[in-house]
């Protein structure tokens, strides 16, 4: 017959694998999620040569808003003299 100790340590073993079986389930559908977004974004492609309806969604998608800001600062940008 198990003590209350060992119950209690049971019921913590059976918390956590829930819990982790739920984390996974989370990660997953966030996947399902952001895979075909990044492909919708300037990630890959310029907006420039997407169709509107894309280029439309590509401008508000957040993997775009993301790549532009890793982007940003690793490209040289010289602004144009008018002399």
């Amino acid at each position: 017959m198990h003590g209350r100790a060992d119950v209690a340590c049971d019921l913590v073993r059976i918390g956590i694998a829930v819990h982790r079986a739920r984390t996974h389930q989370r990660g997953e559908h966030g996947l399902v999620i952001l895979f075909p977004l990044a492909f919708v974004s300037n990630a890959l492609v310029p907006t420039q040569r997407m169709p509107e309806v894309l280029r439309t969604i590509a401008d508000w998608n957040p993997v775009s808003a993301v790549a532009a800001a890793a982007r940003e600062p690793t490209t040289l940008y010289r602004p144009r003299t008018t002399a």
